[in-house]
């Protein structure tokens, strides 16, 4: 059986089995962990190691960690709008501390009552622990599903890139 070392402990596991497998089998803790460090690359949990990968386990109390967290919350932040306000768009800025500063397209306010009931999807989101599934894509396909899906500024930053593959997620329907 190949073994890895995770934070300086060796670990034997299956070819083909995640990361995530190995943690569930491996450590009670294992929810605490949003991504890992592989050869010092980052990789998500579904990732699979070759035998002699040193893989380190990242927190959200770390900066990477904490990176991912607001990524998979902008995520489904998104998400959550495109369900519940699918004729409108939402932007969001920048982050700012731990929240982000956003806006929706259009001229019409967005209610409180709207508000709580985007908060209340993504809380359910969270609940039932919905995968994202991370796809790599042609450059040129993602450009034509984001202009598909009317999201013209992804596609336009995406004719930038100078890759020719990228990553794109996806949770149930919802692409970003």
């Amino acid at each position: 059986m190949p073994q890895c070392t995770i934070d300086a402990k060796k670990i034997s596991f299956k070819r083909g089995e995640s990361v995530r497998r190995i943690l569930e089998r491996t450590r009670d803790d294992h929810r605490r962990f949003l991504l890992c460090k592989i050869n010092n690359r980052l990789f998500d949990l579904q990732h699979n190691p070759a035998a002699g990968n040193r893989i380190h386990l990242l927190k959200i109390s770390e900066s990477e960690g904490f990176r991912c967290y607001q990524n998979s919350l902008s995520f489904l932040l998104s998400m959550a709008v495109k369900e519940i306000l699918p004729e409108r768009t939402l932007v969001i800025e920048h982050s700012f501390g731990d929240g982000f500063y956003c806006k929706f397209t259009g001229k019409r306010p967005v209610s409180k009552s709207v508000v709580t009931r985007i908060k209340r999807r993504m809380e359910h989101s969270i609940g039932r622990a919905l995968p994202f599934t991370r796809l790599r894509e042609r450059k040129q396909e993602a450009i034509r599903l984001f202009s598909r899906k009317e999201q013209q500024t992804k596609a336009k930053l995406l004719q930038y890139q100078r890759r020719h593959r990228t990553a794109i997620y996806k949770c149930r329907k919802y692409i970003d």
